[in-house]
């Protein structure tokens, strides 16, 4: 039965944050970028600690380097996914209005890839 060990994973799932099931994430997301997960006075990343349960911390200017910036997403695996996922939704807007007035039809997959690549390049860089 696999339908118990789910039902395990679940109530675990439930339970309060406890040290062993937060996880720390670091991703480095292009300087440019910064701004748009950040949000006008912090309302982009507001949303997305709301909206995915983790605590999301952008390090200080002082620490970019070859401009690209420390990201720390930090709590259970499924809420880092999904601050992942809005980070990358907030950084794919940006590339959204940056192309709007370029081609037609065929720019959204384009754009897609784009951002996929961004999602790849942030998966290799960590560990």
């Amino acid at each position: 039965g696999s339908s118990t060990k789910q039902d395990r994973s679940m109530d675990r799932d439930r339970s309060p944050l406890r040290g062993s099931g937060v996880n720390t994430k670091e991703i480095y997301i292009d300087d440019c970028y910064t701004r748009h997960v950040i949000g006008s006075k912090g309302a982009q990343i507001e949303k997305i600690r709301r909206n995915s349960g983790a605590d999301v911390q952008v390090s200080k200017d002082d620490t970019v380097q070859n401009s690209e910036r420390k990201i720390s997403i930090v709590g259970r695996q499924s809420d880092i996914d999904l601050a992942l996922k809005l980070i990358n939704e907030a950084i794919a807007a940006k590339i959204t209005i940056d192309r709007k007035n370029v081609g037609g039809g065929g720019e959204t997959v384009e754009q897609f890839d784009y951002v996929n690549e961004l999602l790849d390049r942030i998966s290799s860089v960590v560990p």
